[in-house]
């Protein structure tokens, strides 16, 4: 099965089923990184892909929708990383943000295609959940860069 098939088979997915299945796809990910501790946290980033292509290529999807989703998701996984993340010093703050940061250019590239390939929306709602995507990513960062930290 090729990626075009593949795709045709994103397409044909409503955006409720998209949505829950990511809301699945972020629960199983939360399950087994934090409670079964089978997962490492480079598994958050292919959470993330999945994640991204399964909002971002959804036709139904409007771009803003798509933009907070996949922030939803994005900042979900990494909130509970900070809390409930093992080491809680600095090197560990830093390996998740780096995660983050890893996570959200990967989520932004596939945002882009998304929103460019498959929304039916106007250029300039395009351009707006484009520019407002890093924005929301940098008040995240503001606001809980330091969740989980024991001093």
């Amino acid at each position: 099965m090729n990626i075009i098939n593949k795709m045709n088979i994103i397409n044909k997915l409503n955006k409720k089923m998209a949505i829950t299945i990511s809301l699945i796809i972020v629960i199983i990910n939360i399950y087994l990184f934090k409670i079964l501790v089978v997962l490492d946290i480079t598994s958050n980033i292919w959470t993330t892909i999945i994640i991204s292509i399964l909002i971002g290529f959804n036709s139904e999807l409007k771009s803003f929708s798509k933009c907070l989703l996949i922030y939803g998701a994005i900042a979900i996984i990494d909130i509970v990383n900070r809390l409930f993340g093992s080491p809680n010093d600095s090197l560990y703050l830093a390996w998740m943000t780096l995660t983050l940061l890893v996570e959200s250019f990967t989520a932004y590239i596939i945002l882009a295609f998304g929103i460019y390939k498959k929304t039916k929306d106007i250029k300039l709602n395009k351009w707006i959940a484009l520019a407002i995507f890093p924005l929301v990513i940098i008040i995240h960062l503001l606001l809980f860069s330091k969740l989980g930290v024991y001093k």
